[in-house]
């Protein structure tokens, strides 16, 4: 890939982000009104945990699929092995 289309390409996806990002709201807060979303969960969506953050050493290991999910066990048992 050229240094300029992925320029291009980068300069495209910010302008297409910052032009969704006014209807990310309304959207969100229809979905939620149809029972698509947990109001309770909404500010999540902007990075606001739901959660304090639990005492001690965090791993965060993001699985988004069955197969990804069977994949990493095998990392999730060594971590833990290892103590953390």
């Amino acid at each position: 890939m050229s240094e300029r289309w992925a320029r291009t390409a980068l300069t495209a996806y910010r302008y297409a982000g910052a032009v969704a990002y006014p209807l990310i709201g309304p959207y969100v807060a229809w979905r939620a009104s149809r029972g698509k979303e947990d109001r309770v969960r909404r500010r999540e969506r902007y990075g606001v945990a739901g959660r304090p953050r639990p005492e001690g050493p965090v791993i965060w290991i993001h699985a988004a699929s069955v197969g990804e999910t069977i994949a990493v066990v095998p990392l999730v048992e060594s971590i833990l092995d290892y103590g953390v």
